[in-house]
């Protein structure tokens, strides 16, 4: 059964007959909102405030508790620069990716919530984490012009696992389980561990092509999107480059049981139903949606105006579409 925190946000269930609309759960007109994970007791977004190259952004991880209205509580990071991802563990333990070769474990299980810095031996940028329990922990990044980076470890700390082949930035891992690893990136980047083994799979779009995220609901059907508006679907034999069109600047994939949602500049929101064609959802926010997330009947997506950086003051949003208490 659902928690009440979550349920309270929307007008109508799925169980209407159509999907209840996506509303703004809550705006931080001085951060991103890059991330977002859910359970029945909290949402957890990554974010924070960005700064131009060659210095530290602000990283922020906003807690949002209740409804009518929520409440948001914003911590911020124990070390400088923005935070790219957050990844629940369980329902009092989550894992935290930014810059700086940060790496956080936020965890509730205390008298009061304690976010903690985690050693590790880079300093380039972690846009993704993973974590399987709290001491087989994945995290991915780079920086620009370098070799991409797979970190490994937990509570005791991170090293770098050099057994990868040698690839540009790398941005988010997907783990079906701890022998099936899923990773993409620049160039078009197409990591899958398996066995103990890296491979490199062949790559299916331009090499100048930004894959940004990958998720899926097992080792056999796995999705990932890129930046020109790419999908690229992987079902246990190879990858497979979708023809869908009209999804141009895709962010976020999430595979649910059900669909596979993704988000995009501008508002973006899509979802594909048994392997079928993307159907356009609106939006009610005009801000680029980066991070998406799915807990039972509830959906989450968290962005901001990514594409206006340098020119606006960062600004992020989150929004939530499922059921609702009568």
């Amino acid at each position: 059964m659902h928690h009440r925190l979550l349920v309270a946000f929307c007008l109508c269930g799925f169980a209407c007959g159509s999907p209840p609309a996506w509303e703004v759960v809550t705006m931080d007109q001085t951060a991103w909102m890059l991330s977002v994970g859910a359970d029945e007791h909290r949402i957890l977004v990554a974010g924070g405030t960005p700064a131009p190259a060659g210095m530290n952004g602000t990283g922020v991880l906003t807690v949002v508790r209740g409804a009518n209205p929520p409440s948001s509580q914003r911590i911020l990071s124990p070390r400088p620069g923005l935070l790219w991802w957050v990844h629940p563990l369980s329902c009092a333990v989550a894992w935290v990716a930014g810059e700086n070769g940060t790496v956080l474990r936020y965890d509730e299980s205390g008298a009061t919530p304690d976010l903690r810095a985690l050693s590790t031996p880079t300093s380039a940028v972690l846009y993704g984490i993973w974590a399987f329990s709290d001491d087989d922990v994945w995290a991915v990044g780079g920086d620009a012009g370098r070799v991409g980076v797979v970190l490994h470890g937990g509570r005791a700390g991170f090293s770098i696992d050099a057994t990868p082949p040698a690839t540009a930035t790398l941005f988010k891992i997907y783990g079906a389980d701890p022998d099936h690893l899923f990773i993409v990136g620049m160039g078009g980047t197409l990591l899958r561990r398996e066995g103990g083994t890296w491979h490199l799979d062949p790559a299916l779009t331009p090499l100048n092509e930004t894959l940004l995220t990958v998720h899926g609901r097992g080792k056999d059907d796995v999705w990932a999107v890129g930046i020109s508006g790419r999908v690229l679907h992987f079902d246990g034999q190879g990858w497979r480059l979708r023809n869908d069109m009209g999804l141009a600047g895709l962010n976020g994939v999430f595979v649910s049981p059900t669909d596979v949602l993704v988000s995009g500049q501008r508002g973006l929101l899509a979802t594909s139903q048994d392997g079928g064609p993307f159907q356009m959802q609106a939006s009610p926010s005009p801000l680029d949606l980066h991070g998406l997330f799915v807990f039972g009947e509830e959906r989450f997506a968290a962005g901001g105006n990514l594409s206006q950086f340098g020119a606006d003051p960062p600004q992020g949003v989150l929004l939530h579409q499922g059921p609702s208490l009568p």
